[in-house]
């Protein structure tokens, strides 16, 4: 329950753009991220420097140049974070919920069982 509650209380801080439930949901989204992992990282240390990134690429820092120096999920890291088009059901729940409920461009925090990740939304269809 209390990731949850995390999960609740966080997204809306970070630029969540909740759609309209009118809306064309995508079938597949392609987005990059950032992960900082729960071993290395508390819930609210993760947070803070997530957001810190998340700023800094509001204020034009490279999402990807950001991913290869910070994320701990070394597979998509050394791409600059991208994780390619994907459908629903392949990531974990929030995660999916994140990405499937966001417009293109968001940047979303979003805490999972992995760790805390800083979503970028590049497209969907």
């Amino acid at each position: 329950m209390k990731k949850l509650l995390l999960l609740l209380l966080c997204v809306p801080l970070v630029g969540f753009s909740q759609k309209n439930e009118n809306l064309h949901k995508p079938d597949s989204v392609k987005a990059r991220f950032i992960l900082l992992t729960n071993y290395n990282f508390s819930v609210d240390s993760a947070f803070t420097t997530l957001n810190v990134i998340r700023n800094k690429v509001i204020r034009g820092a490279d999402f990807g140049q950001l991913a290869t120096q910070f994320s701990e999920d070394k597979g998509s890291a050394i791409k600059g974070g991208d994780l390619g088009w994907f459908t629903e059901g392949v990531m974990v729940p929030e995660f999916q919920e994140a990405c499937f409920n966001s417009e293109i461009g968001d940047l979303i925090i979003v805490y999972t069982r992995f760790g805390t990740c800083l979503i970028q939304i590049m497209d969907n269809r």
